[in-house]
């Protein structure tokens, strides 16, 4: 079934599926457990992790940084919690 601006999906394969208005905010399931500040906090040392591993492995070749990372990885980790 098509609708002039999407695509209606009949997830469920019902045999006769009806049209259905749903109005409502819009909110993201699931909400995040953590603040604005501490994913933002994430996302930009998610980043910086990835900037950084990458740099590595053109200095160091794709095993020693792979192992590096792989090495400091708990100890981050115990950092951040």
């Amino acid at each position: 079934m098509q609708s002039g601006i999407g695509s209606v999906h009949n997830t469920l394969l019902l045999q006769d599926p009806e049209r259905t208005i749903v109005r409502g905010p819009f909110r993201p399931f699931p909400r995040s457990l953590a603040g604005r500040k501490v994913s933002l906090l994430a996302a930009l040392a998610t980043g910086a992790y990835q900037v950084t591993f990458m740099h590595a492995i053109d200095r160091l070749g794709a095993a020693l940084g792979t192992s590096i990372a792989l090495g400091v990885a708990p100890f981050a980790t115990g950092l951040c919690a």
